[in-house]
C-alpha cells in the first residue's frame, strides 16, 4: 500500500530522468507500463534512468499550434494511481504575472522546459518569497488540463526569487524540443494541516506531523516530467 514513508522511500532513491521521445504507439504503451516519468531537483535533462512517481501522476504535452508569433500547448496530468495526489497548477510569478515558468535547459539550451512546480531557496537571497502557487488535489482517474500560451517577443520567465534583473530573450529557431514538468506531492492528512491557514503556498510550508516531520513541501515535491515534443 503506498504510504507517505512510500513516497520518502521513492524520492530518497531518485536524482535523475529520462526525458522520452514518444510516437504516438509508443505513447499508449509507455503509460500503460510506466505511471509516471519524473526526476529530481534540477532542470529536465537526458538521463538513463526511468523513474516511477509514487503518486501515478501521468504528464502528456500536446502543441495546439505553432506559428512565427506563438506556440501554444496543453498540458495535460492524469492521476493513474489508486490514491489522490496533490498537483502544483496556476503559478503566480514574481512580476506579478501568473502561468508556467519557462526556460531553457542549462545543459541542452534546444531544450524549452515548462514548470508548474515549487523552486528550492536559492542559496543567498535578499527577498521574500513573492511567488505563489495553486495545489489541485487530483483523485484517482482524474485529469487537471493546463494551457500555456508563449507569444513574441520571446523570453523565459523571471525566477521565482527575482535574482535576475530581467528576463532573458530567446531565439526560438533554437528551440527544438519542449518538455513540461509537473509538482507532484502525496495527498497528506500532514500537508493538508500545513495549508489550513495558507490560500496559495510558496513551497517553504514546513509539514508538522506524521512522516513527512521537519519537510518543506518543496522537499515532499516529485517532478514528473512529460513526453518531449518535437518542433
Amino acid at each position: 500500500m503506498w504510504s507517505s514513508e512510500h513516497w520518502l522511500d521513492e524520492k530518497g532513491q531518485h536524482n535523475g530522468c529520462m526525458i522520452t521521445r514518444f510516437t504516438p504507439t509508443l505513447l499508449l504503451i509507455a503509460f500503460t507500463a510506466l505511471p509516471s516519468v519524473m526526476h529530481g531537483n534540477n532542470a529536465a535533462d537526458s538521463g538513463n534512468i526511468v523513474h516511477q512517481s509514487a503518486g501515478g501522476a501521468v504528464v502528456e504535452l500536446v502543441l495546439l499550434e505553432r506559428s512565427s508569433k506563438q506556440l501554444k500547448f496543453q498540458v495535460k496530468t492524469k492521476n493513474t494511481g489508486q490514491r489522490a495526489v496533490l498537483i502544483v497548477s496556476d503559478p503566480a510569478r514574481v512580476d506579478g504575472d501568473r502561468g508556467a515558468y519557462l526556460s531553457l535547459n542549462e545543459q541542452n539550451p534546444g531544450l524549452l522546459e515548462i514548470a508548474f512546480a515549487f523552486f528550492p531557496l536559492p542559496a543567498y537571497t535578499i527577498y521574500a518569497p513573492k511567488h505563489r502557487v495553486t495545489l489541485v488535489r487530483l483523485d484517482s482517474g482524474a485529469t487537471q488540463v493546463d494551457e500555456v500560451v508563449w507569444q513574441a517577443p520571446f523570453k523565459d520567465t523571471k525566477p521565482p526569487w527575482g535574482e535576475w534583473n530581467d528576463t532573458k530573450s530567446v531565439n526560438l529557431e533554437n528551440v527544438r524540443e519542449v518538455v513540461a514538468k509537473v509538482g507532484v506531492l502525496p495527498d497528506d492528512p500532514a500537508v493538508h494541516a500545513t495549508l489550513v491557514n495558507v490560500t496559495a503556498p510558496h513551497g517553504l510550508e514546513k509539514v508538522e506531523s506524521g512522516p513527512l516531520k521537519g519537510k518543506v513541501l518543496y522537499e515532499i515535491q516529485t517532478l514528473v516530467c512529460s513526453n518531449v515534443v518535437k518542433l
